[in-house]
């Protein structure tokens, strides 16, 4: 038997400028991570769902960093789902593409002196991306969600 990844917290209304969602909590059993479900409308089993898997980025969506484009990725998919009337938004607790916040201000550092994002991971003994989305498979099931739409700006 498969030990249990999460463990659902609570829900709640997220009133928005866009449109109001509801916020689904979840711990991750290991980690202790905390991650969301933002999820807009009701969910039509016979079709796949307009999703987004999102890493959280304090530095570009609550300090408006120019290093990336994480703001407008968020922003963008919930103005999508808006227009859509339902779908959902996997927002992880993986910073600087799970390296976490202290070692991507590290990588910022080495961006700063010439590397890139790939190349400043690599010097802080991380791979390109340390991210996992197993906890994903595990959010959704909790949902009753069976097939997605995947919005991404990640061909890999």
């Amino acid at each position: 038997m498969r030990k249990k990844l999460i463990k659902f917290i609570e829900c709640c209304k997220l009133p928005t400028d866009i449109a109001e969602f509801r916020l689904h909590v979840f711990k991750e059993e290991l980690s202790n991570k905390e991650h969301l479900a933002i999820t807009l409308g009701t969910f039509n089993k016979e079709n796949p769902i307009l999703t987004r898997i999102h890493s959280q980025c304090l530095t570009g969506e609550s300090l408006f960093s120019l290093r990336c484009d994480c703001r407008f990725q968020l922003s963008e998919s919930l103005k999508r789902i808006a227009e859509k009337g339902s779908g959902i938004i996997f927002y992880l607790q993986q910073e600087g593409r799970g390296i976490g916040l202290s070692n991507k201000i590290r990588a910022y550092k080495l961006q700063d002196d010439g590397f890139d994002t790939v190349e400043a991971n690599h010097q802080l003994g991380f791979h390109e991306d340390e991210r996992s989305y197993e906890i994903v498979s595990a959010m959704a099931n909790h949902l009753k969600i069976k097939s997605m739409d995947l919005m991404t700006n990640n061909p890999k």
